[in-house]
C-alpha cells in the first residue's frame, strides 16, 4: 500500500507512495503506521469522490497525515482556506464570509463536535429584548429620507419580525413563572403542524435569502456613499438572518424536515447578586445534524471527518445523514500494553465510594476523599497531573472544600495547583504557560523522594496539577507531552444532564426515529 522512500528534492523530508500519489511527509522521518492508514483512507476517499470517517487516537499524528495527503491531492490547483469549522457548517456564516463549497475538499479535524455545531447552526434562541432591539434598528433605517435605500426588503423583514414578536408576547403569557432556579417545567411546546402554521402566518414563507441579499447590498451602498447614514446594527442583521435561515430549514420542501425541529417558549429563573431574574426565550431547536450537514456533503467533492473519538461510527454517520463509504479506526502509535497504565479507582482513602453521581459529589466525604487521593498521587508522581471533572461547578466545589480543610495547602507543598477558568483568552494562556513552566523547572522525580529513591522529610514541588473540565479548553487540541502529563485522572463521565429540556427532547426524537425504522 505504501512504501517510504527518500525524496530527491528535500533531504529533510520523506516521501511515501500511497494510492498512486507521492506524499511529501515533512517530519524528517518515516510516518507511523497509524499515519499511513490515515493518509491511505483520506486519499482513497478523494480519489473516489467519497466521504470518510477517520478515527485515530489523540497524539497519533492524524492532523499532519491529513494535511500531507490533502495537499498532495490538490497541490496542482488548490486554494487552501483555514477557518473554524462553524464557518463551513453554518450556512449563514458561510454565506457572510463568501465560502463556496462546490467541488471543494472539506477536512474537519477534531470533528467529534460536528453534530452539535450542525444542530446549533439550524437553531435559535431569542428574547423579547433582542427582537425589540432588532425591530427598532429596522425602523430607524426606514425613517431616514435617502434615495439610496430600497425600502421593500427592509419593510418585509421588519413585518415578519414584528409578527414573530407579537406571537411570542401573546403566548409567553400562557406559561407559568418558575418558582426557583431548579424549576424546569415552565415551557410550552408546539406540535410540528402548529409550528409550521405559525411560521407561515408570520410571513416567513414569503421572505428569504433574496431579501437579505438586497438588504446587505443596500447597506454596503449606503456605507460607501458620502454623508451621514443610519445603518442596521450588527445585532439586527444577525438576528434577522438567523430567524429567516432557521425558518427556511423548517419550511423547505413544504416542511419535509419540520419534524426534525421543536418550537417552544421557555421560562427559567436565575439568581444574580441583586435579584432573581426570569429569562423568557423563544426557541427553535434543530434535533438532527443531517439538516445542515447534508447540504455540505452534497456540494463538496469529499468531506473528511477526523477525530480521536468518532466511535460508534454507525450512529455518528446516521446522525449526519450521509454515507461514509471510507472508514478507518486506527491504532495508537503508543504501545498501550507496555507504555500506558489504565486503571479504575472505585474507592478513595477511608474506603469512601467514589461513584461520581451529582448527589455523591455533594457529600463532604466524597470531596475530602478525592482530595486525599490526589494528595497521595501528588507525592509519588513526578511532573504534571491533569485532572478532568464534569463541570466548572464541581471544580469550584472541590477547590473551596479543599481550601477550607487544608488539603489544598498540603497539595501545594508537592505540586503547583491550577484550575481551568471559565473564560479563555489571556488568563487561560497565562495559566497554561505557568503549568508547563513549573513542570519544566522541576526535578523529574517524586516529591517525597531524593535522586537515590530514598524518602525525605521535607517535600518539594515536583511539578503541577491542572484541574479542568471535560470538553473544555484544556481537553481540546493541546499537546501535553512527556512530563506535562505523567498522569491523567478522569473523575466521572461527562454525560449531559438527562433532565435538561433540550437533552430530553433529543432523546424522545431519537427514540421515535428508531421506532420508525
Amino acid at each position: 500500500m505504501a512504501s517510504p522512500t527518500p525524496t530527491s528534492s528535500a533531504p529533510n523530508e520523506t516521501s511515501v507512495l500511497i494510492m498512486g500519489h507521492r506524499v511529501a511527509f515533512p517530519a524528517g522521518k518515516s510516518p507511523f503506521p497509524a499515519q499511513l492508514a490515515v493518509m491511505s483512507s483520506t486519499l482513497s476517499a478523494l480519489n473516489r469522490k467519497q466521504h470518510a470517517l477517520v478515527e485515530s487516537p489523540t497524539g497519533s499524528g492524524k492532523t499532519l497525515a491529513l494535511l500531507s495527503s490533502c495537499l498532495t491531492f490538490q497541490r496542482a490547483f488548490a486554494h487552501i482556506v483555514f477557518c473554524p469549522y462553524n464557518y463551513i457548517l453554518d450556512p449563514s456564516i458561510r454565506k457572510a464570509v463568501g465560502i463556496t463549497l462546490h467541488n471543494s475538499i472539506v477536512v474537519l479535524d477534531e470533528a467529534h463536535n460536528v453534530e452539535d455545531t450542525c444542530r446549533s447552526g439550524a437553531s435559535l434562541e431569542l428574547t423579547d429584548n433582542i427582537l425589540a432591539a432588532t425591530i427598532k434598528s429596522f425602523n430607524d433605517v426606514l425613517k431616514q429620507d435617502t434615495h439610496l435605500m430600497i425600502p421593500e426588503a427592509y419593510d418585509a423583514v421588519r413585518y415578519v419580525l414584528s409578527c414573530v414578536k407579537t406571537w411570542f408576547n401573546i403566548n409567553e403569557e400562557l406559561i407559568r413563572e418558575p418558582e426557583d432556579p431548579n424549576d424546569d417545567d415552565c415551557y410550552k411546546l408546539w406540535s410540528t403542524d402548529d409550528a409550521l402554521a405559525m411560521l407561515r402566518e408570520c410571513g416567513l414563507a414569503e421572505v428569504g435569502e433574496s431579501d437579505l441579499e438586497q438588504i446587505v447590498q443596500n447597506e454596503q451602498m449606503m456605507m460607501n456613499s458620502p454623508g451621514k447614514k443610519i445603518l442596521l446594527n450588527s445585532l439586527a442583521l444577525s438576528t434577522a438572518t438567523r430567524v429567516i435561515s432557521v425558518a427556511s430549514y423548517m419550511l423547505h420542501s413544504n416542511g419535509k424536515d419540520a419534524d426534525d425541529f421543536k418550537v417552544l417558549i421557555t421560562k427559567k429563573m436565575r439568581r444574580t447578586d441583586d435579584a432573581e431574574v426570569i429569562d423568557t426565550k423563544l426557541c427553535i431547536w434543530c434535533l438532527s445534524a443531517a439538516v445542515v450537514f447534508s447540504g455540505v456533503a452534497s456540494q463538496a467533492h469529499s468531506v473528511i471527518l477526523a477525530s480521536g473519538t468518532l466511535s460508534p461510527m454507525d450512529s455518528f454517520a446516521g446522525e449526519l445523514g450521509v454515507d461514509f463509504l471510507i472508514r478507518l479506526e486506527a491504532n495508537h502509535v503508543v504501545n498501550m500494553r507496555k507504555q500506558v497504565f489504565v486503571g479504575a479507582v472505585m474507592s478513595g482513602p477511608g474506603g469512601v465510594d467514589l461513584i461520581s453521581t451529582y448527589k455523591n459529589q455533594q457529600k463532604f466525604q466524597y470531596q475530602d476523599s478525592m482530595g486525599e487521593l490526589l494528595l497521595q498521587y501528588a507525592q509519588v508522581i513526578p511532573g504534571g497531573i491533569l485532572v478532568f471533572v464534569p463541570s466548572y461547578a464541581l471544580i469550584a466545589t472541590l477547590e473551596g472544600r479543599w481550601r477550607r480543610m487544608g488539603i489544598w495547602e498540603q497539595l501545594e507543598k508537592h505540586k503547583r495547583m491550577l484550575s481551568e477558568p471559565r473564560v479563555g483568552g489571556k488568563e487561560f494562556d497565562e495559566l497554561l504557560d505557568e503549568y508547563k513552566r513549573t513542570i519544566a523547572g522541576a526535578l523529574d522525580y517524586p516529591s517525597g523522594w531524593d535522586t537515590e529513591g530514598n524518602s525525605i522529610d521535607e517535600p518539594r514541588q515536583s511539578g503541577a496539577i491542572f484541574i479542568a473540565v471535560y470538553r473544555g479548553k484544556v481537553s481540546e487540541g493541546i499537546d501535553f507531552s512527556d512530563a506535562n502529563a505523567r498522569a491523567v485522572l478522569c473523575v466521572g463521565i461527562p454525560f449531559p444532564n438527562f433532565k435538561d429540556l433540550q437533552v430530553s427532547l433529543k432523546r424522545e426524537y431519537q427514540d421515535k426515529k428508531r421506532s420508525e425504522r
